[in-house]
């Protein structure tokens, strides 16, 4: 999950993968194989190279671009290594060394002589890392709900995200000042089951807690046919105990994880009314820190644009 996450958050479509050395590149990885994979599964990059089989592109450092273009209108590739005979090296033969890469963009800025903005980039000049693109970010937070191995604590990013996510979303929230639903989110640590098969909700059972799914699936039965439906990431549970008296309402389902492991939030119908009764204190956060989910602002993330092996 970890990698999958830094190299959503870097931008690049396309991820050379060396070995050993960064000049030793042997594969290329694009961002759209990852679609296929599950991030709990643990799959290596060197797995998912030698699956999709996609070969390393090579020009020389003395190409003309229209040998470069070619190559890219052949449909083989939007993105070649470049590397140049060494033979200044004393006591040693002439050796292939790896100098950059060239993509059908670069090529394209060339012939029209302006930089190229796509809505995923993160600078204007990708060489040298200092003219940002000015735009309203994707909050990076929302990505790290998702790790299934993250910590029992949230971030602030994290607080305001579910903040945001359950106000939006969710009516019963609306009622409860920014303020308050934060200080019951941030109280309430992050409930973790490792066994595929645990029912966290039982029909025909009392419930009083509700439970907002952060990452992992479950399997829902409900109703007297038996209805099956899955699952997963945002989703919640026991919205209706929120609204009855404390121990009376009856769950008409049975929710049982069928994934590997489940993150989730789960709080009671008592620290719910609490959330809901108390006045807004006197030291509320300024309003400008309230989470907006027209706008979440975004923490810087540094692209990188090879991964290793």
């Amino acid at each position: 999950f970890a990698l999958i996450s830094q190299i959503f958050q870097s931008g690049h479509s396309r991820i050379p993968i060396y070995s050993g050395d960064r000049g030793n590149v042997v594969g290329v990885l694009l961002t759209k194989d990852l679609i296929v994979i599950d991030p709990e599964e643990s799959t290596t990059v060197k797995a998912v190279i030698h699956f999709f089989g996609r070969p390393v592109h090579w020009l020389f450092n003395d190409c003309p671009l229209s040998e470069a273009l070619a190559l890219f209108k052949s449909g083989r590739s939007h993105l070649a290594m470049v590397r140049m005979v060494n033979n200044e090296v004393e006591d040693c033969d002439p050796f292939y060394e790896t100098v950059g890469l060239i993509t059908l963009e670069d090529i394209i800025e060339e012939i029209i002589q302006d930089e190229i903005v796509d809505e995923t980039d993160q600078y204007i000049h990708v060489e040298d890392n200092q003219t940002k693109v000015n735009r309203a970010a994707f909050d990076f937070a929302r990505l790290r709900l998702l790790d299934s191995h993250r910590e029992t604590e949230l971030s602030d990013g994290e607080v305001n995200v579910i903040v945001a996510h359950l106000t939006c979303n969710h009516s019963e929230f609306r009622e409860i000042s920014t303020y308050n639903l934060e200080k019951l989110v941030r109280k309430t640590p992050v409930s973790q089951f490792s066994n595929s098969g645990v029912e966290i909700y039982e029909k025909d059972k009392p419930i009083d807690k509700f439970t907002l799914i952060l990452s992992g699936k479950v399997k829902i039965r409900a109703g007297k046919e038996g209805f099956v439906s899955e699952v997963g990431p945002w989703s919640v549970l026991g919205t209706q105990a929120l609204s009855q008296e404390e121990g009376t309402h009856i769950s008409d389902f049975t929710a049982t994880i069928t994934s590997e492991s489940l993150r989730c939030i789960q709080f009671s119908k008592r620290d719910f009314d609490d959330a809901s009764k108390k006045e807004i204190n006197s030291t509320s956060p300024p309003q400008e820190n309230a989470p907006n989910s027209d706008h979440i602002s975004a923490r810087n993330s540094e692209p990188n644009g090879f991964a290793a092996l």
